[in-house]
């Protein structure tokens, strides 16, 4: 439902139909608040330019990892039996390659958290349209079309309200004016009118005006958060108190789905041990019924901005204030039960670590402070050295930050296992182009190095060795030099000469010396 963007629709069409000056204009990103309907329109745009396009496809693109595994998810609809057997960089190459080759097709980027992933396929790929949903305002291509989305005006706000509630039948002048002031409770917010017209029109015997009546007493759960978080909270509330009564399940799997990734929860994952799946789909429908969820039959979504809200600890004893962290535990239970390596196995298979690696990213990235779960921390550590060997470095952060943050707290601050962990951790941030970051933690590392393992443990060596190709990367080659000479007459010493450590350090001296041209002490190492 799309409802007051018209506008919005026909100026993205005619921004990627553009053919001024010869040149197809082929991205446009449509940015705005969380909840603002930035997704929807996209959407709707898919929906309503369908016949225009050979093929299009949905990708998430929060993160670089997750398009690519959405491109994988591409290969496998387009040639299922070769991506089978295929690796998953081989499955995204394909795609890659079936996007070049083929005109007329629409990839809808949802969720950009940052503008340049995805110039890979924007700078790339030019046989059709790219169109991406951001929160982000800034960081876009001069070339690029962008669209704010700002919340509906009152017309449009309380005419979507009356929509969603009296489907067909027209409102009364009363219900109108009713809307018109339940629509201006709600800051003419999106999601908010959504959810609120979904409670209303399950619970018919409640009239907007008394809807509106509830909403005053219902602000504990935001008071601090944003005008959009405040708004949604709100509804939030109402809705929660009517879900109890009806089905406590549904409040449950709410509030385990707010800990997931917001993406593709497979319903088997709500389905914990001693509840039944069937009640589980029967509640998870529920719950979709009033636009709490997006429900595939098999997989549920939660909009990001529903989770941050039910993420967040009442300011009151009122109102259960321990039911955010027991989501938080019925989630991580729910991950970790389905790391159980199936029958006849020893350990997970790559397929179970592939689809739970998002939801122990999430889990990760919004811990609460001081929680502590040794199980779920020995996940983050596999997990994040999955992605590493995968060469997905920079998808481990979150997993290495909290890792960090556990093994600091269990074993210590200069623990053999903290220090490797904080030194993995820098190469993410490495990874991410955060050289900032990445030095002062790999100098913090080294100087508990030295003290703890001594100065020449290879240990200590190996976090040199970085911390020397952290600086050259950031070209303070002042500092870089000297480090890598040193780590290199240490490593001679005592791993020997042909040790595949002291290789690799030779080989990044010589590096060095070549960025500094100075081709004579370069070419012999």
């Amino acid at each position: 439902m799309c409802l007051g963007r018209q506008d919005e629709l026909a100026e993205l069409r005619r921004a990627l139909t553009d053919q001024s000056e010869g040149a197809i204009t082929q991205s446009g990103a449509v940015h705005g608040l969380g909840g603002i309907g930035k997704s929807t329109l996209a959407l709707h745009y898919a929906h309503h330019y369908r016949k225009r396009y050979s093929l299009i496809w949905w990708l998430n693109a929060s993160s670089p990892d997750e398009i690519e595994t959405s491109l994988a998810g591409l290969t496998h609809t387009l040639a299922p039996d070769w991506a089978d057997r295929a690796e998953r960089s081989a499955q995204v190459a394909w795609a890659r390659q079936w996007l070049a080759w083929h005109p007329g097709w629409l990839l809808i980027y949802d969720n950009v958290e940052n503008p340049n992933d995805l110039a890979p396929y924007t700078g790339a790929l030019h046989q059709g349209h790219h169109l991406a949903t951001s929160r982000r305002t800034t960081g876009w291509p001069d070339n690029a079309f962008t669209l704010t989305l700002g919340n509906l005006d009152l017309e449009n706000a309380s005419a979507l309200l009356c929509q969603l509630v009296f489907k067909d039948a027209g409102p009364t002048p009363r219900q109108q004016v009713d809307a018109r002031a339940l629509a201006a409770d709600l800051g003419h917010f999106p999601l908010a009118i959504k959810q609120a017209g979904a409670y209303l029109a399950q619970n018919r015997g409640i009239s907007l005006d008394a809807y509106r009546r509830r909403l005053p007493a219902k602000l504990d759960k935001t008071a601090h958060g944003t005008d959009a978080e405040h708004s949604v909270a709100r509804v939030w509330n109402v809705t929660l108190a009517a879900l109890e009564e009806a089905d406590p399940l549904a409040v449950e799997v709410l509030h385990t789905a707010a800990w997931l990734a917001p993406d593709s929860i497979s319903h088997s994952l709500l389905s914990l041990p001693g509840t039944d799946p069937d009640e589980v789909a029967e509640a998870v429908g529920l719950l979709a019924a009033y636009s709490m969820v997006s429900d595939t039959g098999s997989t549920v979504g939660v909009h990001r901005l529903v989770q941050t809200v039910l993420r967040t600890p009442p300011r009151t004893g009122k109102c259960q204030p321990l039911r955010h962290l027991h989501g938080r535990a019925r989630a991580e239970q729910a991950v970790l039960h389905s790391l159980t390596p199936r029958p006849g196995q020893h350990c997970p298979t790559e397929e179970q670590w592939d689809s739970l690696t998002p939801h122990l990213i999430h889990l990760a990235a919004f811990a609460p402070p001081e929680h502590r779960n040794d199980s779920l921390t020995e996940a983050y550590v596999t997990a994040a050295n999955r992605l590493h060997q995968q060469g997905r470095t920079l998808r481990a952060g979150p997993l290495w930050e909290a890792a960090l943050t556990q093994y600091e707290q269990v074993a210590g601050d200069t623990h053999p296992d903290t220090l490797n962990v904080r030194s993995n951790l820098a190469h993410a941030y490495y990874s991410a182009g955060d050289l900032e970051r990445a030095t002062a933690l790999l100098e913090a590392t080294l100087a508990q190095c030295e003290r703890v393992l001594g100065d020449t443990h290879p240990r200590t060596l190996a976090n040199r060795n970085d911390l020397a190709s952290v600086y050259q990367a950031a070209g303070d080659l002042e500092r870089a030099i000297p480090l890598l000479e040193a780590t290199l007459a240490q490593c001679e010493q005592v791993l020997g000469d042909t040790h595949p450590d002291t290789m690799t350090s030779r080989n990044n001296l010589a590096g060095a010396y070549c960025q500094a041209e100075n081709l004579e002490r370069a070419i012999p190492l």
